[in-house]
């Protein structure tokens, strides 16, 4: 995980690169990614916890101590950028 944070913010720097401003730029990890993990792991019921709690495209600002919590890392689960 540590590695995560210098991936995220140079994502956001070569995004910025592009004209876009850090706001306009969010970070969204598919739900189904994160449930098929924590089942591949064994952990349904946290799957079935996050199946419904967590919106179907999850914000990585808004979520990352949770993910941090079920030891996912962002990075390998994030679809490609937001605008």
């Amino acid at each position: 995980m540590v590695g995560f944070d210098r991936r995220v913010h140079t994502a956001v720097r070569e995004h910025d690169r592009c004209g876009r401003h850090y706001e306009e730029y969010s970070m969204r990890i598919a739900r189904h990614r994160i449930v098929s993990v924590l089942r591949d792991r064994g952990q349904q019921v946290r799957a079935d916890w996050v199946e419904r709690e967590l919106p179907e495209r999850v914000d990585l600002q808004e979520h990352v101590g949770l993910l941090a919590t079920l030891r996912l890392d962002p990075a390998d689960l994030a679809d490609a950028p937001s605008p």
